[in-house]
């Protein structure tokens, strides 16, 4: 998440607090005011808002790019890996809970 808090501009605090224990208790780790800088095959590069560089494993990585669809994101991306999928505003934006839903749906495609 590039800003500072996960879900900063959504207007429902209880649902913002409900993704939080959600995410924890699948021992999701959250990185706030950072960005993906790189993607390899079984890590990612994070860039923190000091601009210090870290990598981290991952099996899955889920790349949130904000409130514009970024097509050519989404174009550099496909062929990185054997599955992709476009969903949330990388296709058009709207509110968290169709994110979450896309989210759920794809991953149980995979």
């Amino acid at each position: 998440e590039e800003l500072k808090a996960l879900m900063a501009l959504e207007d429902m605090k209880y649902h913002t607090l409900v993704m939080e224990r959600m995410l924890a208790e699948e021992k999701v780790a959250i990185r706030t005011s950072s960005r993906v800088v790189r993607i390899l095959d079984d890590s990612v590069v994070v860039e923190g808002a000091d601009g210090r560089r870290t990598e981290i494993t991952a099996n899955l990585i889920v790349v949130s790019i904000g409130l514009h669809p970024r097509k050519e994101l989404a174009d550099a991306l496909q062929g990185s890996c054997p599955d992709s999928y476009v969903i949330g505003d990388a296709v058009e934006p709207h509110r968290i809970r169709e994110a979450v839903y896309e989210g759920d749906r794809v991953g149980r495609m995979i």
